[in-house]
């Protein structure tokens, strides 16, 4: 039987207290193997603080302009921007026209992101991003000159798993997911999971006997009040792991 080396990892820690605390009540209990900090969350100093009773587990950066302050305050960030100067929620940034001046301002904003984390005490192990907005297709040269200036090699997939009812037949997303990994990890020197997907996606495929890649992220979102969210974080805490006939080793981004 093939093991599935499977890294948990949930988004949006730093953006409130209570996030941050249902994130490492998961860990504490070994559910979770893996999380990623906004740099411009309000609750981000609270969740660095307890990072230290976690070494088995990776922290990295989740990037961010679609939601809060931004941490560069660029002026080509405008596009970007409400009338307090916050980003804008998803899909407003998708909808922007990315021009060069304001691909610019995101790296750098992307950049100031990993450079407050680290000037607080932690070594990002990875990036992924808010609304998964460092796969937007237009940003791909930004993300690749991110990973120059800041070193960081570990990388989240674009989602390639998906359930029928999510795709939707559409044959031509899954082609530029493809084209999009293939890319990201061209030459070796970037490191992802084959597999990325939801947890609740990869709930409702395993037991259809869905064969998984051998190595896999599964995306969580503990603390927020979405139903779908809820019932990740009720699937994660049952005895998942052994209700079909897979075996999983767990682990970290740190292992990759």
């Amino acid at each position: 039987m093939k093991t599935i080396r499977v890294i948990l990892n949930a988004d949006d820690l730093g953006m409130s207290s209570h996030v941050n605390q249902e994130i490492f009540r998961l860990m504490e209990k070994g559910k979770l193997t893996s999380a990623t900090l906004m740099a411009n969350g309000p609750a981000l100093e609270d969740a660095l603080r307890q990072l230290p009773q976690f070494p088995q587990c990776s922290f990295g950066v989740h990037l961010n302009i679609t939601e809060f302050k931004p941490v560069s305050e660029h002026p080509d960030l405008a596009p970007l921007l409400d009338e307090k100067g916050e980003f804008r929620k998803d899909p407003h940034a998708r909808r922007t026209p990315m021009t060069s001046e304001l691909k610019a301002a995101i790296l750098v904003e992307y950049q100031a992101q990993v450079e407050r984390i680290r000037s607080l005490g932690h070594s990002p192990s990875h990036f992924d991003s808010h609304h998964h907005m460092h796969t937007h297709p237009p940003l791909f040269s930004v993300v690749k000159e991110l990973q120059k200036l800041t070193q960081i090699n570990r990388v989240r997939a674009t989602q390639n798993i998906y359930t029928d009812q999510e795709l939707g037949g559409r044959k031509l997303h899954t082609l530029k997911k493809w084209i999009w990994n293939s890319m990201m990890s061209r030459g070796g020197s970037t490191k992802m999971t084959k597999g990325f997907t939801k947890f609740s996606t990869f709930m409702e495929l395993a037991p259809q006997g869905k064969v998984f890649p051998s190595t896999l992220e599964l995306m969580l979102h503990p603390g927020h009040e979405f139903a779908e969210f809820v019932q990740e974080v009720n699937d994660l805490e049952q005895d998942w792991e052994t209700r079909w006939n897979l075996r999983f080793e767990k682990i970290s981004y740190l292992d990759l």
